[in-house]
C-alpha cells in the first residue's frame, strides 16, 4: 500500500497544500466500503475515547484532572469546553439518527439488560467502580448506536437521507 504522500504526488498534488485535503478526504471515503459491524465498532471506539476520557473511576480523566490539577484555570476551561463540544456533537447525531422514540427504546434495551445481567449475576451494582464503569460503558453504546444508525438506515432502504431545511 502506497503512502499518502506518494499518492498525492502521483495524482499531481504537491505534498504541502493538496496533502491534508487528500488526507482527509481519504479518511472519509474509508468509511464507505464498510459494513454496518465495522461502522458501529468504529464509532463505539471513538464513543468510548470521549467517555472515558472525560468521565472513569481512575485518576486519568478529565474529571479528575479539573478537580486536582495545579493548571491554569484557562487550561482546564479550554479543555472543558472542548469535551462539552464533542458531547454536543455525540448527542446530538444521536438525538438526530434515533429521534426521541429511538432514544427512549435504546434507554429501555440498556434497563433490560443491566436488569439481565444483575439477575444472573454477572453485573454488581453494589460496587462503585463498577456501576460506573457500566454506566459509562452504556452511555458509550447508546452513542455509537445513535451515530451508526443513519448508515443502517441508508442500507437498509437503498435511500440517501437528506437533512430538513426550514426556510422560515
Amino acid at each position: 500500500m502506497e503512502n499518502a504522500k506518494a499518492v498525492a504526488t502521483k495524482h499531481g498534488k504537491a505534498a504541502g497544500k493538496g496533502m491534508l485535503k487528500f488526507a482527509f478526504t481519504s479518511f472519509f471515503k474509508s468509511f464507505k466500503n464498510q459494513n454496518f459491524v465495522e461502522v458501529l465498532y468504529t464509532r463505539l471506539v471513538y464513543a468510548l475515547v470521549v467517555v472515558w476520557a472525560t468521565y472513569n473511576p481512575t485518576q486519568y480523566c478529565l474529571y479528575k484532572w479539573v478537580q486536582t490539577s495545579d493548571a491554569a484555570m484557562s487550561s482546564k476551561a479550554l479543555a472543558v469546553g472542548a469535551a462539552v463540544i464533542v458531547w454536543g456533537i455525540f448527542a446530538f447525531l444521536a438525538k438526530k439518527a434515533l429521534g426521541t422514540v429511538g432514544l427512549i427504546a435504546m434507554f429501555g434495551i440498556s434497563g433490560l439488560a443491566t436488569w439481565f445481567l444483575i439477575d444472573h449475576g454477572y453485573l454488581d451494582l453494589t460496587k462503585a467502580s463498577e456501576a460506573q464503569w457500566y454506566t459509562t460503558f452504556i452511555i458509550s453504546i447508546l452513542f455509537a448506536v445513535g451515530m451508526a444508525t443513519g448508515i443502517l438506515i441508508r442500507r437498509l432502504s437503498g435511500q440517501m437521507s437528506t437533512d430538513e431545511v426550514d426556510n422560515n
